[in-house]
C-alpha cells in the first residue's frame, strides 16, 4: 500500500470502466474507475480509483494526479486509490477476524 503524500502532478487521462466491488461503506456500493494516463515521461499507465457511483465522472475525461516520483501512485482527483482507508483495513484485519 503506498501513502498518497507528497509532491503531486496533474494529468490527463481517461476514463476505462467502471466495476461494482462487493464492498460497500455505510451502505452504498463502492465503485472501481478504471483509468489510463501518459505521465511526465510519456509513459502509459493503467490504474484504478474508488468511489461510489455517484462519484462517477460526467465524460470520460477526466483529471489524474500522481507523485512526481512514482507515477504508479496514481488516483482520479477526488477519489481513494483503495477501497478501505489503512485504518479501517487495520481493524478490520485485527479485531473483525479474531472475533470469528
Amino acid at each position: 500500500m503506498f501513502k498518497f503524500k507528497g509532491e503531486t502532478i496533474e494529468t490527463s487521462g481517461k476514463l476505462i470502466k467502471m466495476e461494482s466491488t462487493s464492498a460497500s461503506i455505510n451502505k452504498q456500493n463502492v465503485q472501481e474507475f478504471k483509468f489510463s494516463f501518459i505521465d511526465q515521461n510519456g509513459v502509459k499507465h493503467n490504474a484504478s480509483s474508488y468511489g461510489y457511483y455517484g462519484d462517477k465522472p460526467k465524460t470520460e475525461d477526466i483529471i489524474i494526479e500522481y507523485l512526481t516520483n512514482n507515477p504508479e501512485v496514481s488516483r482520479i482527483k477526488g477519489m481513494k486509490r483503495e477501497i478501505f482507508d489503512k485504518e479501517v483495513a487495520f481493524y478490520y484485519n485485527c479485531c473483525y477476524n479474531s472475533i470469528n
